[in-house]
């Protein structure tokens, strides 16, 4: 099974200034959706990110595409 992993910027709220991005991974044929909430795009929060989204998957994954980001190039 594939699954995309895709990453945003959220909007800052005027009442939190904090910089937040959502890391998300998608099963292009099921749908299936895991996403977090990150403070920090680092390698090692990326790297945490895909632990758990593996360990979460209900099928083996055999593929994850993703983007140059620098979070998962580092």
């Amino acid at each position: 099974m594939n699954v995309h992993r895709n990453a945003r910027t959220t909007p800052n709220m005027p009442e939190d200034m904090q910089k937040r991005d959502v890391l998300v991974g998608i099963d292009r044929a099921t749908r299936w959706v895991y996403m977090e909430v990150i403070t920090d795009k680092t390698a090692k929060t990326a790297a945490k990110f895909i632990e758990i989204l593996v360990a979460k998957y209900p099928i083996k994954i055999t593929k994850i595409l993703m983007d140059n980001g620098k979070e998962f190039t580092d």
